[in-house]
Protein backbone atom coordinates (compact mmCIF):
# COMPACT_ATOMS: atom_id res chain seq x y z
CA UNK A 1 0.00 0.00 0.00
CA UNK A 2 1.65 3.40 -1.28
CA UNK A 3 -0.07 6.40 0.25
CA UNK A 4 1.83 9.52 -1.46
CA UNK A 5 2.32 13.14 0.83
CA UNK A 6 1.66 11.60 4.00
CA UNK A 7 4.65 12.64 5.89
CA UNK A 8 3.05 13.06 9.34
CA UNK A 9 1.67 9.43 8.96
CA UNK A 10 4.22 7.20 10.88
CA UNK A 11 5.45 3.61 9.84
CA UNK A 12 2.92 2.19 13.06
CA UNK A 13 0.14 4.96 11.66
CA UNK A 14 0.41 3.44 7.93
CA UNK A 15 0.79 -0.11 9.53
CA UNK A 16 -2.88 0.26 11.12
CA UNK A 17 -4.06 1.88 8.13
CA UNK A 18 -3.20 -1.37 5.97
CA UNK A 19 -4.43 -3.62 8.31
CA UNK A 20 -8.24 -2.39 7.51
CA UNK A 21 -7.33 -4.24 4.35
CA UNK A 22 -6.24 -7.68 6.19
CA UNK A 23 -3.07 -9.21 7.61
CA UNK A 24 -0.12 -8.10 6.21
CA UNK A 25 2.38 -10.36 4.88
CA UNK A 26 5.98 -10.52 4.89
CA UNK A 27 7.74 -9.95 1.61
CA UNK A 28 10.55 -12.19 0.87
CA UNK A 29 12.60 -9.15 -0.27
CA UNK A 30 14.06 -8.78 2.75
CA UNK A 31 16.83 -6.28 2.20
CA UNK A 32 13.55 -3.80 1.57
CA UNK A 33 11.90 -4.34 5.04
CA UNK A 34 11.56 -1.07 6.68
CA UNK A 35 14.19 -1.10 9.56
CA UNK A 36 12.58 -2.63 12.13
CA UNK A 37 9.59 -4.08 10.31
CA UNK A 38 9.20 -7.24 8.12
CA UNK A 39 6.18 -6.56 7.28
CA UNK A 40 6.73 -2.90 5.56
CA UNK A 41 8.71 -2.54 2.11
CA UNK A 42 10.65 0.46 1.46
CA UNK A 43 9.86 1.52 -2.02
CA UNK A 44 11.64 4.32 -3.42
CA UNK A 45 13.11 6.08 -6.45
CA UNK A 46 15.89 7.64 -3.69
CA UNK A 47 19.49 7.10 -4.53
CA UNK A 48 21.58 6.53 -1.44
CA UNK A 49 25.46 7.77 -1.10
CA UNK A 50 26.39 5.13 -3.46
CA UNK A 51 24.55 5.89 -6.18
CA UNK A 52 21.91 2.69 -5.64
CA UNK A 53 17.83 2.82 -5.28
CA UNK A 54 16.92 1.88 -1.54
CA UNK A 55 14.20 -0.14 -0.94
CA UNK A 56 12.78 -2.35 -3.89
CA UNK A 57 12.87 0.57 -6.83
CA UNK A 58 15.62 -0.32 -9.43
CA UNK A 59 15.90 -4.42 -8.21
CA UNK A 60 12.70 -5.79 -9.78
CA UNK A 61 10.32 -2.88 -9.57
CA UNK A 62 9.29 0.40 -11.14
CA UNK A 63 7.47 2.36 -10.79
CA UNK A 64 4.27 0.59 -10.19
CA UNK A 65 3.80 -3.23 -8.62
CA UNK A 66 1.79 -5.29 -7.20
CA UNK A 67 1.39 -8.51 -5.01
CA UNK A 68 -1.52 -10.74 -3.49
CA UNK A 69 -4.12 -8.88 -5.88
CA UNK A 70 -6.70 -10.78 -7.36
Amino acid sequence: LAIRNQGHLTVEGQRRFSKLFGNLHVHLESASHFEGYEDVNLVSNIKNAEGKYIGLYGKHVEEFHSDLSW
